[in-house]
């Protein structure tokens, strides 16, 4: 039995000596009151140190503001004899600093002898940081993107307006003298049929006007340019719609005309997707933040799919939508489950007089 533990202690002592001595993760005997006896090269290259410059202090490499944190590790090693892991920051020999994440465990109580497991996360904490800039830069670049297209819906729908529509409106009058004036009844007939055409083509070009450059929007508002677009929708889909709208909302600028965006967008994937009976658009706003909220007594989804497209012909998107929403500071919040309707609210801050548009 003797034979049998000392050779289960030598099997350990290597073990731990392999790691000790490997170059992959930082390992250190210290003591809690700040001195480090020994370390291994992977520590030592972590920050910038050789084995002639042991003993070190870890208390003196830690910047003031860990310092608490610290404190309280060392309390908690001394009570229960270990520390969870937690991030800190050490300072390099060079003075730059050097993002770790250290576990610690008490060797002894004589003196508070402990080892402690260290490791570089600094790349990671830069990946991290990376992603985060490139996420920023996303939702600015979507932001951009969808004010882009609303300016080129609204060139285009200018110029069906005033170049096409105009045309048309002209043509039909130049047809209706012609037809006043001809004696032959085959050419006003003629003259009618083209004149329908045309009262066709007219309509056609008003509605995709509307489609493409909501003018109520700029008219009347964001809650007379809602209510239109839903009960325009949900009237032709057959879907039961309600509206209400709080007594005071912000002018139109492009965080409006963003939010009129993503509500159009969330209406045709209701129309697409939800197989609803009845949608309501409520929109309310405070002094600070205004709010459209979406619902619909349909299909509705698991939440967790939310990150994705409606459907597979997805258009913007849920991921989109928040992103948008999330350039403007706001953010989205979904109510839905398989079976049980949905409920969408939408919330962004209001801007400030004394801040200028986007």
């Amino acid at each position: 039995m003797l034979v049998r533990q000392v050779s289960a202690s030598t099997r350990s002592e290597e073990r731990f000596n392999r790691l000790f001595d490997s170059n992959v993760i930082g390992v250190i005997v210290c003591d809690v009151h700040g001195a480090i006896t020994e370390a291994n090269p992977a520590f030592l290259e972590m920050l910038g140190y050789s084995h002639a410059d042991l003993p070190l202090r870890w208390d003196r490499m830690t910047p003031l503001e860990w310092r608490r944190c610290d404190e309280a590790k060392v309390a908690e090693v001394m009570s229960t004899g270990a520390a969870q892991s937690w991030e800190k920051e050490y300072i390099a020999r060079d003075g730059h600093r050097v993002r770790v994440r250290v576990a610690v465990a008490l060797l002894s109580d004589a003196g508070g002898e402990c080892l402690a497991i260290v490791e570089d996360v600094s790349e990671a904490r830069r990946a991290e940081q990376l992603i985060v800039r490139q996420r920023m830069q996303l939702r600015a670049l979507t932001a951009e993107l969808g004010l882009a297209e609303e300016r080129e819906r609204r060139r285009i729908a200018a110029g069906l307006h005033d170049d096409i529509g105009q045309t048309l409106a002209l043509a039909k009058l130049g047809l209706a003298r012609l037809r006043d004036r001809s004696r032959s009844s085959d050419v006003a007939r003629v003259a009618t049929e083209v004149d329908e055409t045309l009262e066709d083509a007219i309509r056609r070009i008003r509605s995709l006007t509307f489609e493409l450059g909501a003018p109520v929007l700029y008219q009347v508002g964001l809650a007379a340019a809602l209510e239109a677009l839903g009960e325009k929708m949900m009237h032709a889909h057959g879907i039961r719609f309600q509206f209400q709208s709080g007594p005071r909302l912000p002018d139109v600028d492009n965080r409006v005309i963003v939010l009129y965006r993503i509500v159009r967008e969330l209406l045709t994937n209701l129309v697409k997707h939800a197989n609803a009976g009845k949608a309501t658009i409520t929109v309310d706003a405070t002094a600070t933040a205004i709010e459209i909220t979406v619902a619909d007594d349909g299909t509705g989804f698991d939440t967790t799919d939310a990150g994705r497209d409606f459907g597979p012909d997805g258009g913007f998107g849920l991921f989109s939508v928040r992103e948008q929403v999330r350039h403007l500071g706001g953010h989205l919040h979904i109510v839905s489950a398989p079976g049980a309707g949905s409920r969408i609210a939408v919330t962004v801050p209001i801007r400030s007089s004394a801040e200028p548009a986007r």
